[in-house]
């Protein structure tokens, strides 16, 4: 999305292939005090437990104006199974408010468990396009009210061993 204006209520809806959602609505920034829920590593092969932590915090941070996930979404990177599970634990949440996501080593797992490029995590994530040029959708920047965010990818050396 482009070109949103500040502290602007927008409805959306999202299609894929023939697939269309119902209409979601969410608020832009408007420059003043908020607050966030910050999720931490959420990697797992069952997301039941998580599913009940994330929408609890929500529950109890109506008020929050995004959310954050920090990273270790998933526990394997390459298995959608588990992008699919992550998706549906946050239903109610990042279909609501705006979120920024990062990378954890995670993301970066094949399916053999071993150093692979994000792409399903970069395939799942539309995100803010100023960062490096060669790490499209690694680096990112945004603000919120008078906060700065950066999102940095500390894998890349990693990923070259």
């Amino acid at each position: 999305m482009t070109d949103l204006k500040k502290g602007t209520a927008y409805e959306y809806r999202t299609r894929t292939g023939n697939t269309v959602s119902g209409w979601m609505d969410f608020r832009t920034d408007d420059g003043g005090a908020f607050k966030a829920v910050i999720y931490p590593d959420s990697q797992s092969a069952d997301y039941t437990g998580w599913s009940k932590l994330a929408t609890k915090a929500y529950e109890l941070n109506k008020d929050a104006a995004l959310f954050i996930s920090m990273g270790d979404l998933v526990d394997n990177g390459q298995d959608e199974y588990q992008w699919q599970a992550w998706m549906r634990s946050m239903k109610g949440i990042m279909d609501t408010i705006p979120g920024a996501v990062m990378m954890g080593n995670h993301e970066d797992y094949s399916l053999d468990w071993k150093m692979a490029k994000p792409d399903r995590y970069l395939a799942h994530f539309h995100l803010p396009n100023n960062g490096d040029a060669d790490y499209k959708d690694h680096f990112y920047s945004f603000d919120w009210g008078d906060v700065h965010f950066t999102v940095l990818d500390t894998q890349l050396n990693e990923l070259k061993g």
